[in-house]
């Protein structure tokens, strides 16, 4: 099922569907992903334990990343990355008092604010759309958004862990809205957040949850479903007398893979005959926007959503007419690409993850080819044996095209170009790709005659830093972005390093970058950017990433444009 017939469904049966809701739905509202304070916790442990500033630890950096994990990884007892326990293992040994958990989440909870799905659920909420909202979160954005929308809380009965009976009475006697806050909110005296305390979960609200299956469907929204209480309370729901007569649908990002538990859940509700789905969705905001199409809201209501609405992506765009003034202003690091593919290999499989396990897939069987998961199979780049040859051992389902829309389409589909195009480039040129999107001048071939603009603005494309082993290219970093409703490669002049063997290395490298990049402003930065424009669009020729003969199987093909976007003096 997709959110559109999810759409036109809930338009019929609200609200005889209840709502799950998880850190992702709290995401929209400027608040951490439990992934996010994860890594945050590790971060404190790493710089307390090893007597390193915390400012020092950029987690955006993956080097940084790496070296945190190793540190763990080298410890006794502690778990795997990216498995379930991570949240509560570090939770704990990061915060051991529970007062120091709650001040942590307070502190993290407190400057998040109701975002446009936040309001568009309040607003259901005041038709009468929506009845019971479950949530995990801590934070209070829901309660916000009811005011903002209702102008009081007074309408929304909300059941804590401080209080779980009011679930249970809001239930029998159908006093809706009702907000059920299953691990309680940050200033909660019951506050649960480890797994030891969630093992131990209120039994009066598991038990509410469990009983209202009777009388509803369930919708999850932005949850793992890794807290195995609010798991095992679903899933008992199943056995239940009309459990779920009005259905189960599970929303999964659609660059994401739903969990073993999850897929579990979906088969275990089917099998009972319960209409059980897994719907792709894109944000919280776009999924309660389309809920709410169909209502004719009152005008102050109307204001405030229309306050809150999300800037579209694409905007439509005229050139404004040439001016006196002059042409042009500036001279922008932007170049159109002309052309790019709009569809794909397809291939629909069962027993693969994400996009890291596909491509494991492909590196194993040694073969030639791109390839990412999306919601509807993997799509892919390459020479059809060499797909099959990958895919193989997953046996696949359906092997057809699929389109590609890097524009407004799933971010899975900009993913699959960035690959492409990196790859593209570098065929054609005497480049390395030291990083994914970046490209580095090979040394080998750095007398090439394309590069000689390049060369002469430099002053020399590579080499090895000074009292190090370290090479050091001229290189660029690239980015797609759509603009205008077309696509754009935006790139950088960079400089390219080997990474350092120890400590003293480390910081070599980075005064040495930092020194040869440093007069790059203004005029010095012109040569660069003309340099790299010429060489990036190789006169308009077309580039492919593999140089596949018609009917083997789908190339990815690119034409760039040579000349680079300006910016110019308004009228």
């Amino acid at each position: 099922m997709d959110v559109a017939t999810f759409a036109r469904l809930y338009e019929m049966q609200a609200p005889r569907i209840a709502w799950l809701f998880g850190a992702g739905a709290s995401a929209a509202a400027g608040l951490p992903t439990a992934w996010q304070v994860t890594w945050d916790w590790k971060r404190r442990i790493y710089a307390s334990e090893k007597n390193v500033r915390l400012s020092a630890l950029d987690l955006a950096d993956t080097v940084v990343q790496a070296r945190i994990q190793r540190h763990f990884d080298q410890q006794t007892g502690c778990p795997a990355r990216d498995s379930e326990d991570e949240y509560s293992f570090y939770f704990e040994k990061a915060y051991p008092r529970p007062e120091d958990r709650r001040a942590y989440l307070g502190d993290r909870t407190a400057t998040g604010k109701p975002a446009f799905g936040h309001l568009a659920l309040a607003a259901l909420m005041s038709l009468g759309k929506v009845g019971v909202v479950w949530t995990t979160n801590f934070d209070r954005v829901i309660e916000d958004a009811a005011t903002q929308v209702l102008g009081t809380t007074a309408g929304l009965t909300v059941a804590t862990m401080d209080s779980p009976r009011i679930a249970t009475e809001a239930l029998r006697d159908q006093r809706f809205p009702l907000l059920v806050k299953l691990h309680g909110d940050f200033q909660s005296d019951r506050l649960k957040n480890i797994t030891k305390e969630l093992q131990d979960q209120d039994a009066t609200l598991r038990e509410a949850l469990r009983r209202a299956s009777a009388n509803f469907g369930l919708a999850v929204v932005g949850y793992s479903g890794r807290d195995a209480s609010v798991m095992e309370a679903i899933r008992q729901g199943l056995d239940g007398p009309g459990g779920y007569a009005n259905g189960l649908y599970w929303f999964v990002r659609s660059a994401d893979t739903p969990s073993p538990a999850v897929e579990s859940l979906i088969e275990g509700a089917r099998a009972k005959g319960i209409s059980a789905h897994l719907i792709r969705y894109e944000s919280f905001d776009d999924l309660f926007g389309r809920l709410l199409t169909p209502y004719v809201l009152p005008a102050h209501l109307d204001e405030v959503l229309k306050k809150a609405q999300p800037q579209p992506r694409l905007s439509p765009f005229a050139v404004p007419a040439r001016s006196a003034g002059g042409f042009p202003v500036l001279r922008l690091n932007a170049l159109l690409l002309e052309s790019y593919p709009t569809t794909a290999r397809r291939i629909g499989v069962s027993g693969i993850g994400g996009t890291r396990e596909v491509k494991d897939a492909i590196v194993a069987a040694g073969v030639d080819a791109i390839a990412h998961r999306r919601h509807d199979g993997i799509v892919a780049f390459g020479a059809d044996a060499a797909l099959r040859t990958a895919f193989a051992s997953f046996s696949p389902t359906d092997w057809d095209q699929a389109p590609l829309d890097p524009l407004a389409g799933p971010p899975t589909d900009v993913g699959l170009l960035y690959d492409a195009i990196v790859r593209a480039i570098a065929r054609r040129s005497p480049f390395l790709i030291p990083q994914s999107r970046v490209l580095a001048v090979d040394p080998s071939q750095q007398d090439e005659g394309a590069l000689a603009e390049l060369r002469a603005a430099a002053g020399g494309l590579a080499g090895t830093i000074p009292k190090t082993t370290l090479g050091w290219f001229e290189a660029v970093e690239l980015r797609l972005e759509a603009r205008f409703n077309a696509l754009w490669l935006i790139f950088q002049p960079t400089v390219w390093a080997d990474r350092e063997a120890d400590t003293a290395e480390r910081y070599v490298r980075g005064d040495f970058i930092r020194e040869r990049l440093a007069g790059r402003h203004n005029r010095v930065s012109y040569p660069f950017v003309a340099a790299w424009a010429e060489i990036l669009s190789a006169g308009v020729a077309e580039c492919s990433a593999f140089g596949l003969a018609a009917g083997t199987g789908f190339d990815a093909t690119f034409k760039i444009d040579a000349t680079t976007a300006y910016a110019r003096r308004g009228a």
